[in-house]
């Protein structure tokens, strides 16, 4: 083979000239292939409301913030216009619009920008995608929503207009909702409906797009064929139903306070619902009849609460089937159900352009028994005969529609009522307990809301919290993952009257092994999802044919803590604990007790005795303790897995924990630092629960430390960003002050004229300062202080911040009870220096963002956070005297490099300079062994500092 310089000139003139040719010819080609692509669009806007819940929220007394939009984007009372839409619109199709809208609220804690909103569409559904900004960090193309565009789009001439279409949140889009980093909605939740006018270069065929068979509702059910090319088009037209007029009777009863609304463009006249609109294909061979509208039944104050929308009519050979898009009383989202069989035989007349039904028998099946679910059980069993179906539907050649074998009807389910699906077995019954929330019920029967608590339905009282019997579940133990309902409700009545709230059919949802969601129907507002559970926290535990998740940590949603408020105001923000969840997914329970009004029989407020309840029981892991040790106490004979154990340390009582927990054995251990500022001397540590273990311990006085004076200290710790929120928002509507050498500025508080000392082998230290912030609200209810903050540095890695506090908890002060108590010194946060950010000006060290986390001993003071929360990244700033060689808090140098790390470190290291460097390390070595030792004794109450 020639190699292409041995190939003849003319040949070479040949192939390219025949490459010019081919690409003549195929530059045509690409673009009449391109043309095909999608129509241009040359101008239009997408219109979106985002969420309108979250609009609200953002707006409401919890977040107290703002929606602003940037142009071209405009706002309107139902959401945003995005103008300026350019792009391609076809079956494969991408618009873009311009323009963006910004949510702020908690102090700008939460931040998020969504703009330049971009419709793609792949045939009967599209993705909304957007460019985010949260909290400062951009994002480009998040695809936020799935939308479906079937029965949505029209078109004619140039115009294509897209009208309500459905969109869900993606898992993608859960990122761009959160919260202190805790997302506020799950994949799947409905976000506002997308609608869109768009103007196109050229003129397209009026729209209205084939239907796109689903998948069969039941698995056994055969794929949908494909219908002829020659089915008649549905043009118009309507279908009639009525649902059940028994069930339509019972929602008119006194106790149900039943209502029927009718869900636009459907109309309903008081015994059956007109869905219009009617579209898709009619023929002998396949009739797909879609229509638009919905009708809501509600009744028993919410608990009772279903949708059907989008009725639609789907006949072939091999069924007869009636499908709707229904939202059932749990609030679960059952797209295109096959609810019902119907029976069109002789039931239809075709005349010329019309196909009228008249009275087709309708038939519930399994899977619509769903659709009639109250408090966990249906109310109607697969066979049940429902109204007859009628309609008028306008088409194009009509004809009679397929013949179908005979419907057959479901055989009756002989389970009981009350236990659907899987959870019906023998064995050991499922239960929930759960208190909601232990301030709340202090407060509904406290002082100011002046209340009670009832229990109804079989739900019962159990010390502190209720028990919900099991009604029904879709899990197989040991597996917990599915639905499993409880029966029952409780109460919540205060102020008159004004304040009614009822929680009742408790559901845990469980998505894993480690999550969970708990719902519940409250008073006027339907099935809520109140709070998400964290079962990897919990302790799980398991029989034949059952499954337990005690003690799961619950957080309240969004949407829960709407229901926690009175006169418009919040109690709690979204992310609050609320009482530990135990449930259990085995038989369905008995009915349970009768209604009644819980009576309060005992108290929140504990106060520790006066001198210690005992004085053995108790190891200590360490033989010596002097005071700001850290150390490790255990004692057994407490019941298996108590909690609320609390450590309290004698003479003076001082609460250090206030909720450990035993384990399996009884057997509880305790890990904590002993305050720095105890006096020398015999003390007694005690452990104070079922039964009361102690230790008597000789406390040896503080280790002095020795090193380099520190001085012009500056401490900068907003505390808790959500604290601070609580105190100056609408419910507490207090403030904050500051006193001596402390101040203010958003969003900080910070210490100055701090001193104190630095050991520079060890690097152990410690820096104190002065001043105060008081904290107040609830019309002088809270009272807490924060002063002295001292910083006991244990090593170039961790430090203890300390101060002393003066303080009562947020549920007494809401309940209108004073709790507060003043301890000096305590260990407050565990500052982690080795993830803090370290620089250097001269003689000035910085380390800022120091993480902070609250303490036990902290917590126990402080009780409105457990041990081990978050609190506000801490920024510490001390200067070095100038007889001190080193500055910045780095790791400690091995003994053979104690010389190095005092030497300049930009000195040269050539072999010519080492005698150099033994003479400077000689000298250093004798500079330090003469020069004066700077001693700070660790802070004593009442000494100078």
């Amino acid at each position: 083979m020639l190699d292409r310089a041995d190939r003849p000139m003319h040949v070479r003139v040949l192939g390219v000239l025949l490459a010019a040719v081919l690409a003549v010819v195929t530059v045509p080609a690409v673009r009449a292939h391109a043309a095909e692509a999608g129509t241009k669009v040359t101008a239009g806007t997408i219109s979106w409301g985002v969420k309108s819940s979250f609009r609200n929220y953002i707006t409401g007394p919890i977040a107290h913030g703002t929606v602003t939009t940037t142009a071209p984007a405009t706002a309107a009372s139902d959401g945003f216009t995005f103008p300026a839409a350019s792009g391609t619109w076809a079956d494969a199709g991408d618009v873009a619009a311009q323009g963006s809208v910004r949510f702020e609220g908690h102090d700008g804690v939460l931040d998020l920008t969504i703009g330049k909103p971009r419709l793609v569409r792949t045939g009967d559904s599209a993705q909304l995608r957007v460019d985010a900004v949260v909290n400062g960090s951009s994002r480009s193309g998040v695809a936020i929503a799935d939308v479906d565009l079937v029965g949505k789009v029209s078109s004619s001439g140039t115009k294509v207009t897209v009208s309500g279409a459905p969109a869900v949140l993606t898992e993608a889009g859960t990122d761009l909702f959160a919260y202190e980093g805790a997302p506020m909605y799950p994949a799947g939740t409905a976000l506002d409906p997308v609608s869109a006018q768009l103007t196109l270069e050229t003129v397209v065929e009026p729209t209205d797009p084939e239907p796109t068979e689903p998948g069969p509702t039941e698995p056994t059910e055969p794929a949908p064929t494909t219908p002829p090319a020659n089915d008649a088009k549905v043009t118009g037209g309507s279908l009639a139903w009525g649902l059940k007029q028994s069930f339509r009777s019972y929602l008119k009863m006194g106790f149900v306070a039943g209502a029927t609304e009718a869900l636009v463009p459907a109309t309903d006249n008081g015994t059956r619902t007109t869905f219009v609109s009617a579209s898709g294909t009619w023929s002998s061979k396949v009739v797909d009849v879609r229509t638009s509208g919905g009708v809501r039944f509600t009744g028993h104050h919410g608990v009772l609460d279903f949708t059907v929308r989008n009725l639609r009519l789907v006949v072939d050979g091999r069924r007869s089937e009636l499908r709707a898009d229904v939202r059932d009383s749990e609030g679960n989202d059952l797209r295109n159900l096959a609810f019902a069989t119907v029976d069109l035989q002789g039931r239809t007349k075709a005349a010329r352009n019309a196909v009228t039904i008249a009275g087709a028998p309708v038939t519930l099946t399994r899977a619509g028994e769903a659709m009639f679910d109250y408090s966990g059980s249906p109310m109607y069993s697969a066979g049940t005969a429902l109204d007859p179906l009628n309609g008028t539907i306008t088409v194009q050649g009509a004809t009679a529609p397929p013949k179908t074998s005979p419907v057959a009807k479901p055989a009756k389910t002989t389970q009981p009522k009350g236990d659907r699906g899987r959870g019906a077995r023998d064995g050991r019954a499922g239960e929930l307990t759960w208190g909601v929330k232990a301030s709340f019920r202090s407060y509904i029967t406290g002082p100011i809301a002046k209340g009670s608590v009832s229990v109804s339905g079989g739900a019962a009282s159990i010390g502190s919290g209720y028990r919900f019997g099991q009604s029904s579940t879709t899990a197989t133990p040991p597996s917990a993952q599915g639905s499993t309902s409880y029966r029952g409700g409780v109460k919540f009545y205060g102020h008159h009257g004004t304040l009614d709230l009822t929680i009742s059919q408790p559901s845990v949802r469980v998505t894993s092994g480690t999550s969970a969601t708990l719902s519940a129907s409250v008073t006027g507002r339907g099935r809520v999802d109140l709070a998400t559970l964290d079962l990897a926290a919990a302790q799980r535990s398991t029989e034949s044919g059952w499954v337990r998740y005690a003690g799961a940590p619950a957080r309240l949603t969004v949407a829960g803590a709407g229901m926690f408020s009175y006169q418009g105001r919040a109690f709690y923000a979204p992310g609050s604990l609320l009482d530990p969840v135990t449930f259990s997914v085995g038989s369905t329970s008995s009915g349970g007790a009768a209604s009644a009004v819980v009576a309060a029989t005992t108290s929140d407020d504990w106060t520790p005795p006066a001198t210690p309840p005992a004085t053995t029981g108790l190891t200590l892991e360490q033989d010596e303790v002097r005071a700001g040790d850290q150390v490790t106490a255990s004692g057994s004979g407490f019941l298996p897995n108590e909690s609320g154990i609390r450590v309290v340390l004698y003479s003076s009582p001082i609460v250090l924990a206030e909720n450990i927990s035993a384990d399996a054995a009884g057997r509880a251990t305790w890990k904590g630092t002993i305050p720095a500022t105890l006096e020398p001397g015999k003390h007694t540590l005690t452990f104070q629960g079922s039964v009361d273990r102690g230790v008597v311990i000789d406390v040896a006085e503080a280790e002095k430390i020795v090193g380099c004076e520190l001085s012009d200290a500056r401490l900068d710790w907003g505390f808790k960003e959500s604290f601070r929120a609580y105190v100056s928002g609408s419910i507490a509507n207090g403030d904050w002050s500051t006193q001596g050498d402390a101040s203010y500025e958003t969003p900080e508080f910070t210490w100055s004229k701090g001193d104190g000392v630095l050991d520079e082998t060890t690097r152990a230290g410690e820096l104190e300062f002065g001043g105060a912030v008081v904290f107040t609200g609830h019309d002088g209810a809270l009272d807490t202080t924060i002063a002295n903050p001292a910083v006991t540095m244990t090593d170039a890695k961790s430090a203890t911040l300390s101060v002393d506090y003066t303080g009562g908890t947020m549920d007494a002060a809401m309940a209108g009870k004073d709790d507060r108590k003043t301890i000096a010194a305590v260990p407050f946060a565990d500052l982690d220096l080795s993830a803090g950010e370290v620089s250097e000006q001269g003689k000035t060290v910085t380390i800022s963002g120091i993480p902070a986390t609250l303490t036990s001993a902290g917590s126990a003071a402080f009780p409105n956070y457990e041990s081990g929360a978050a609190l506000d990244p801490v920024t510490l700033t001390y200067t070095v005297a100038e007889d001190c060689a080193a500055v910045a808090a780095q790791p400690a140098a091995g003994a053979e490099d104690a010389a190095a790390v005092a030497l300049d470190p930009l000195a040269p290291a050539s072999s010519a300079d080492w005698p150099l460097w033994l003479a400077g390390t000689v000298l250093l070595m004798l500079a330090s062994i003469a020069g004066t030792v700077l001693v700070m004794r660790r802070r004593t109450p009442g000494a100078d500092a």
